[in-house]
């Protein structure tokens, strides 16, 4: 009984954790041969897989892809079906960051941004992990007056705002509400305080565009 109940709830983890139920019960029937264990397996499978799927919208393979970089705005399983409001930001988060360090004179930051498109710049330690955000335009400006001051002397604020990948784009368009930045860091729960994306209001206004169309 107890190595029934091992098995069972080895296929569940796996449907659960890799969210492939069916490829689990056809590894266990293999190792097993017991046609007796598919309905339990089949029922513990579904039920890891529904709870899974509700807690993180995002497997675990395609979360080690995100913190690679790569935008999964290109599978076709996160595509609009369920309402741009439903979307993990990292589907939608632009994977292309530029950070500044903290102990960055202006000068040298000015120079770094100038040629660059970027309104808004994260802020990160020694250690890349994220600690605030200047505006470009204030680079700029204070840059000319005083460019031997630190990025990290030019905060505006005591605390900054940041989303994760798995927030959901509604609680991140909520985030905005309650911000007067119009980009945020995406910070990694995996490695915290780093950097993997950067999402904006345009960002969530496009989503709404493209649901609308759809529909």
């Amino acid at each position: 009984m107890s190595g029934t109940l091992a098995l069972v709830g080895m296929g569940a983890m796996f449907a659960g954790i890799i969210r492939a139920p069916v490829t689990s019960i056809l590894i266990i029937f293999e190792l097993t041969g017991d046609y007796n264990l598919i309905l339990p397996i089949m029922a513990a499978n579904l039920s890891a897989y529904a709870i899974s799927s509700r807690l993180r919208q995002v497997p675990i393979y395609e979360s080690l892809l995100l913190e690679d970089g790569i935008n999964l705005r290109k599978f076709p399983i996160l595509r609009l079906n369920s309402g741009w409001q439903s979307l993990p930001v990292s589907v939608i988060m632009t994977n292309t960051v530029h950070t500044l360090e903290g102990r960055l004179p202006l000068e040298h930051a000015y120079l770094k941004i100038k040629d660059e498109r970027f309104k808004i710049y994260p802020v990160v330690d020694s250690n890349g992990k994220y600690v605030g955000m200047v505006h470009r335009k204030g680079i700029t400006v204070v840059s000319q007056k005083d460019p031997d001051k630190l990025v990290q002397e030019f905060f505006v604020a005591q605390d900054f705002p940041k989303v994760y990948p798995d927030m959901k784009s509604r609680d991140v368009a909520n985030r905005f509400v309650d911000t007067e930045w119009s980009a945020l860091p995406v910070i990694s729960r995996l490695d915290e305080g780093c950097v993997v994306g950067v999402v904006t209001l345009h960002d969530i206004k496009r989503q709404q565009f493209l649901q609308e169309r759809e529909s």
